[in-house]
């Protein structure tokens, strides 16, 4: 009815170092419905700095799984749980869970709106924070993946996985 093609999901458990063998299975029938209906499902990985999973959706099948990347030497950077002494243009960030297949994207000094409500302590004008995380990387691969299915609406979500894996930076 709406010609939904791309649902970008970031919320997650922490702390969250699932492989696929041993991802949870909650949202699995309605991310089955989605795929078969054609919707690529894209999520962020998590940022608990796990070398070997990631969180719960991102592991579901068929869940393309986006963790986070510098887009430029923004210099030395210290997170919780890690610190980043280099920062380079698809560098990893060191906070970002990572596995075997996963994408990364852009998920450091991005710059977002929030609600009134939230407060950021940034320079920023109000309304406006500079950010990270995986839930900052996850639009980026949804973005490209819309951009993507606008060109080639015939794509199927595992062709569109396919695509932005071989063909990504």
């Amino acid at each position: 009815q709406y010609n939904i093609k791309v649902i970008t999901m970031s919320l997650g458990d922490s702390p969250a170092q699932y492989t696929p063998t041993t991802c949870p299975t909650i949202l699995n029938i309605l991310i089955s419905q989605a795929l078969q209906a054609g919707i690529t499902v894209i999520a962020s990985a998590g940022n608990d700095g796990a070398l070997s999973g990631i969180a719960y959706p991102a592991c579901a099948p068929g869940v393309l799984p986006v963790g986070s990347s510098y887009d430029a030497n923004v210099g030395p950077q210290q997170w919780i749980p890690c610190a980043d002494a280099t920062t380079l243009a698809d560098r990893l960030i060191c906070f970002s869970n990572r596995q075997p297949d996963i994408l990364f994207a852009p998920g450091a000094s991005i710059i977002s709106t929030v609600s009134q409500s939230y407060t950021c302590g940034s320079s920023l004008p109000f309304g406006y924070c500079e950010a990270a995380g995986t839930s900052f990387a996850a639009p980026h691969v949804a973005g490209a993946a819309a951009l993507l299915l606008q060109q080639h609406p015939s794509l199927q979500p595992a062709q569109v996985a396919l695509f932005l894996k071989q063909y990504g930076t």
